[in-house]
């Protein structure tokens, strides 16, 4: 195995900034006061910042960590669903041009409508309700920064603060946590900018999500696409010898995709459009240090059954490549309807994020029973089965672990 070298990510204060912790510490029904939110009520959340090393909590309403402005103090609250496979469907509700169906409720938890409970702790509640259509587990997550001083004194620089989350049943007997597939510490093998770890090293998206992979499923997820920040007139991508006239931002096909194509070993790199309408080519960025086929330096791993073989968990979604949501006009507008999401079958997702020559799609589909283009109704309804364990699966002479050379 080649071991892997340190890559600098991040952004750091000029002077050492006082440690931050994010706390969600309850998540309550509105209607009832209930730990269980259920469909067609309001999430109450209970949460705080406070310095780990103390306990002290900080005033969010004065200290000029959080009082900054121009998008330099950020924190807010995302409530998503389910668990199982994070969706969110329906959360687009009374918003309706402005949020991708995909996405997460957004509550911004530095507004004046946050309420101080007085001993360090604030609350705030949902703008939107659990949509009725909602079931299992849902799961709040606690995202953004506070401002450090420069070397001048003044309040320009973004902190990065690990996320934090909080599962909160929704429907059933009891509250179900996403699965466990890689573990940050592993990804903090590469994403290291120095070896005292006195600091957040893996920070994305302005250091607002820090270091916790079950925050970035809940936006990164099956149904979850760049449409909402694309114009008419950007070049479409290319999956093999698929036209994606969007591109997945699934965590399980979009990690292995950004890995793969700085290697070069992607027929085509990954690019895709994110906020602000930035051009995120993943060919341009810095080689992947380790060893790609090396499935364990990210997936957890106990020697028997790795996260990284098949079959997938039951309830895995399969990957959208195209919403729908182009009219023929040529404008982009919201998916309203996931339903009706065009999708890659979820094993041959993960699988053709590297593997994305024609010759191995053809091989998915005739051999492994995968579709480039199918719904998920089809797939829950088993119209589609994908039958890729059968040479590939654990203990087969073609087994990932085996192809992949885990030892």
């Amino acid at each position: 195995m080649i071991a892997a070298a340190a890559t600098t990510i991040g952004t750091r204060a000029a002077t050492a900034p006082p440690p931050y912790r994010f706390n969600v510490l309850a998540v309550r029904s509105l209607t009832t006061g209930s730990a269980t939110v259920a469909p067609g009520e309001y999430p109450v959340i209970t949460f705080s910042v406070t310095n780990p090393l103390t306990g002290a909590a900080y005033d969010l309403k004065t200290d000029p960590a959080w009082t900054t402005g121009g998008g330099v103090s950020r924190l807010f609250l995302q409530v998503g669903w389910s668990t199982r496979d994070f969706t969110n469907t329906d959360s687009h509700a009374n918003t309706a041009g402005a949020r991708g169906a995909a996405m997460p409720i957004p509550i911004n938890a530095l507004a004046p409508s946050v309420v101080p409970n007085g001993d360090g702790t604030y609350t705030a509640t949902s703008p939107l309700p659990i949509p009725v259509t909602a079931t299992g587990t849902g799961q709040v997550a606690l995202e953004g920064h506070p401002a450090g001083q420069d070397a001048t004194g003044a309040w320009t620089v973004r902190v990065p603060v690990r996320s934090a989350y909080r599962t909160f049943l929704i429907t059933g007997p009891a509250v179900v946590p996403r699965r466990t597939v890689v573990t940050v510490t592993k990804c903090l093998g590469c994403h290291r900018s120095d070896g005292t770890g006195a600091a957040p090293q893996l920070t994305l998206h302005g250091n607002n999500r820090t270091e916790e992979t079950q925050v970035c499923v809940m936006c990164h997820n099956p149904n979850n696409t760049d449409i909402v920040y694309r114009l008419p007139t950007d070049p479409q991508v290319r999956l093999g010898r698929y036209t994606l006239p969007e591109q997945s931002l699934d965590f399980k096909s979009l990690v292995h995709g950004i890995h793969a194509s700085t290697t070069g070993f992607r027929t085509r790199p990954l690019v895709a459009i994110g906020f602000n309408h930035t051009v995120f080519d993943a060919g341009t960025l810095t080689k992947y240090p380790g060893e790609l086929r090396n499935c364990v330096a990210c997936h957890v791993d106990d020697g028997k059954r790795g996260t990284f073989e098949l079959p997938l968990k039951p309830g895995v979604l399969g990957t959208t490549f195209d919403t729908r949501s182009i009219s023929p006009t040529g404008t982009v507008t919201i998916d309203m309807n996931p339903a009706d999401d065009r999708k890659v079958s979820p094993t041959a997702a993960v699988c053709s994020s590297c593997h994305d020559e024609g010759e191995e799609i053809d091989h998915m589909v005739r051999d492994g029973g995968a579709s480039f283009d199918t719904t998920q109704l089809a797939l829950d309804q088993g119209l589609v089965v994908e039958r890729c364990v059968r040479c590939h699966g654990p203990g087969r002479d073609k087994s990932v672990r085996r192809m992949h050379e885990i030892r």
